[in-house]
């Protein structure tokens, strides 16, 4: 069946009716699909809007001192011969993690006002996959350390072959692993490419995903 992506008119239509745009033209005016970007609130989605919001009014209540702090830190984070991360996004994508996962894991949120005083290593934790008919299992062979918890990712695939994107990872549970735990992440029937990261929740440093592999569910 064909579609019609435009249609002229010789009329002088304009905005929107019921699924189609009309768009002014020199030569005509143009009818066109109404697309409705797609934009879900999963609980996921909402808790990370919620720690940006709250990331961004700790950033403004930042004094003199504490901003220079973060300007110092942000200047040692960058590469040799590559510019710095602006202040703004390095206080921002620590103190948005930070919230995220205090809160994920039921404690009472805090964004730190001062940037962290030690370099986060992550941690060596090894995790393994498994599957069942109604999730992912995360096992892992040794405890997080103190203070540091595993995050699991999930991203959907259209096959166990399929090309994977680190964008495209979408976290789904922070856990404080004791040693040869498990934890099943629910998914519905299909393929998965599955990582991990390491995050010291008082700050919100984390490490580069550490991807797992591809499972079927």
């Amino acid at each position: 069946m064909a579609k019609v992506k435009t249609m002229p008119f010789t009329g002088g239509l304009s905005g929107r009716l019921a699924g189609v745009v009309f768009v002014e033209q020199p030569s005509a005016t143009v009818m066109r699909p109404r697309v409705i970007p797609r934009n879900p609130n999963t609980p996921a989605q909402d808790l990370w809007r919620s720690a940006m919001r709250h990331a961004g009014q700790a950033f403004r209540m930042l004094d003199g001192a504490q901003y220079a702090a973060w300007q110092e830190y942000a200047f040692a984070q960058a590469e040799p011969g590559q510019r710095a991360v602006p202040v703004v996004q390095t206080f921002m994508r620590l103190g948005a993690k930070a919230w995220q996962t205090q809160v994920a894991l039921g404690l009472e949120p805090l964004i730190s006002m001062w940037p962290p005083e030690n370099v986060f290593g992550g941690d060596s934790v090894d995790v393994s996959l498994s599957a069942t008919a109604s999730g992912v299992v995360f096992t892992a062979a040794s405890a997080n350390a103190e203070g540091i918890v595993t995050e699991l990712l999930l991203q959907p695939l259209p096959n166990l072959f399929a090309a994977t994107f680190a964008t495209r990872y979408r976290s789904k549970a922070f856990v404080e692993f004791s040693a040869g735990q498990s934890v099943e992440i629910a998914a519905r029937p299909g393929c998965y490419a599955c990582a991990v990261r390491f995050v010291r929740v008082s700050t919100g440093e984390q490490t580069a995903l550490l991807p797992l592999g591809t499972i079927r569910v």
